[in-house]
C-alpha cells in the first residue's frame, strides 16, 4: 500500500519529477510511464489512431507499460486500444491504461479509473489542496438578491452548460432550461448548435416526448444567435462577485465557477455528457469544496461511484440516477428541481450538513488522495 506520507513526498516535489513514473517505479511495476492527452490520439478525435500511440503500445512487447491520459475518456476508448494491442501482437495485461472515467468498459488490458486524474499533479493543485486548504464560502451567509436577474444565490440549483459548441451541450441546456420552473441558475449560452443537427444527433435518437420538443424549440428560436462566437469573456458574468469569491479560496482554483460555490445543489454536466462513460473531473470536485449537494443524472447509480471514491452522497437522491435510461434520469432530476424551492434544498442542506463536511475533511485532510491512489496498488497486486 502507497502510504500518505510517501505519496505527498512525490507531490511536494512538483514537477520536477513525473509523479506518476515514480509511483509506478517504487511500486516495482514497471519504469516505463508515458503521460499525456491521448484522448486526441484515438478516434473520433482522429480518424485513425494515431502513429506515435502505437508506438508506445508496442513497447509493451517487452514488459509492462503504464499510459496515463490526462485527458477526458470516452467509452469508445476501449475497443479502439483492445485493437490496437491485438494489432501490435502485445500481450494486454502488459498495458496499464490510467484515466478519469466513471463506468469505463471492462477490457483485457488494465485499465484504471482515478477521479480528478489532471489535477493531481498538474500546477501541484493535490499539494496546494492539502498544506494550504481551501476556505468554503458559507451559503447560509450569502447575500440573498430578492430578485431573479443577476446573483446566482436567488436560484436553489446551478449548472454549467458549457461554452463549446456541440449538439449534445445545446440539447441539454434548452431541456434542462426550457422544463425547469426558473430554479436552476445557468448562464445563458453563448450559442446554440443548429437545430436540425441538435434534432438528428440527439432529439430523434431519445424518447423526448412532442412536448417536451416544443419546449425545446420555442426556447431555441427565442435564444439563437446569428454570431456563433462566444464573447471572450462569457462565463464571468458577475465580475464583483468573482473577485469576492476568489478571495474565499487560499488557492487558486482555475475558473472559480460562482454559481455553483453560491448555490445549494450542483447538477453536474463532465466534458462528454451523454457518453456512456463519465469523467470525475474539477466539475465533479468543485462542488465538494464548495460545500455543495451534487449530483451527475448523466450516469446510471451515480451515487455507487461516488462510494467507491470514499465520498459519501446523499441517500434520498439515490433514485435519479437508478435507471439505466438517460431520459428516464433526466425526468427524476427535472421533477425533482421542480418540485423543490429554495426553502426545501436549504433544509436539506442543512440536514445533510454532516455529510457534506466528512466529504469536504476527507478531501482536505488527504486522505481522499490516499485512498484513490491506492486502487493502483489493488488493481495491480491482482495481476
Amino acid at each position: 500500500m502507497l502510504s500518505k506520507d510517501k505519496l505527498l513526498e512525490y507531490l511536494s516535489m512538483g514537477d520536477r519529477i513525473n509523479f506518476f513514473g515514480k509511483v509506478f517505479s517504487d511500486l516495482g511495476i514497471t519504469d516505463k510511464v508515458f503521460e499525456d492527452g491521448y484522448t486526441f490520439d484515438l478516434p473520433p478525435c482522429v480518424e485513425h489512431t494515431t502513429d506515435r500511440l502505437r508506438s508506445i503500445i508496442r513497447q509493451a512487447i517487452d514488459g509492462p507499460i503504464v499510459i496515463v491520459n490526462n485527458e477526458y475518456s470516452r467509452a469508445s476508448h476501449a475497443e479502439h486500444i483492445e485493437e490496437l494491442i491485438r494489432s501490435e501482437f502485445v500481450n494486454p495485461r502488459n498495458v496499464i491504461w490510467i484515466h478519469n472515467g466513471m463506468a469505463f468498459p471492462e477490457t483485457p488490458f488494465i485499465n484504471i479509473d482515478l477521479p480528478m486524474l489532471t489535477a493531481i499533479h498538474e500546477r501541484n493543485f493535490m499539494w496546494d489542496l492539502i498544506t494550504k486548504g481551501f476556505d468554503r464560502p458559507p451559503k447560509n451567509q450569502l447575500p440573498y438578491a430578492s430578485g431573479k436577474d443577476v446573483k446566482g444565490w436567488a436560484y436553489p440549483f446551478s449548472y454549467l452548460p458549457g461554452s463549446s459548441l456541440a449538439p449534445e451541450k445545446s440539447f441539454l441546456y434548452l431541456y434542462l432550461k426550457s422544463l425547469s420552473d426558473e430554479n436552476i441558475y445557468m448562464d445563458q449560452i453563448p450559442n446554440l448548435e443548429s437545430w436540425s443537427l441538435i434534432k438528428e444527433q440527439i432529439i430523434d435518437k431519445s424518447d423526448c416526448t412532442q412536448s417536451e420538443i416544443t419546449a425545446m424549440r420555442d426556447l431555441y428560436n427565442a435564444e439563437k444567435q446569428d454570431d456563433l462566437s462566444p464573447p471572450e469573456d462569457w462565463m464571468y458574468t458577475w465580475s464583483d462577485t468573482r473577485q469576492q469569491l476568489a478571495f474565499w479560496s487560499k488557492i487558486p482554483v482555475a475558473r472559480i465557477d460562482e454559481q455553483e460555490a453560491a448555490s445549494y445543489f450542483n447538477i453536474i454536466r463532465e466534458t462528454m455528457p451523454l457518453d456512456p462513460v463519465q469523467c470525475f473531473s474539477e466539475k465533479t470536485f468543485k462542488p465538494i469544496l464548495f460545500g455543495s449537494i451534487f449530483i451527475n443524472p448523466f450516469i446510471k447509480d451515480f451515487d455507487l461511484w461516488m462510494k467507491m471514491y470514499g465520498i459519501q452522497p446523499v441517500p434520498e437522491l439515490q433514485y435519479i440516477t437508478e435507471s439505466p435510461h438517460m431520459m428516464t434520469r433526466l425526468r427524476s432530476m427535472m421533477d425533482f428541481v421542480n418540485h423543490n424551492g429554495m426553502k426545501s434544498i436549504g433544509a436539506m442542506h442543512d440536514a445533510h450538513k454532516d455529510i457534506i463536511d466528512q466529504n469536504y475533511d476527507f478531501v482536505i485532510s488527504g486522505d481522499f488522495f490516499k485512498h484513490n491512489m491506492n486502487r493502483i496498488d489493488q488493481y495491480v497486486t491482482k495481476v
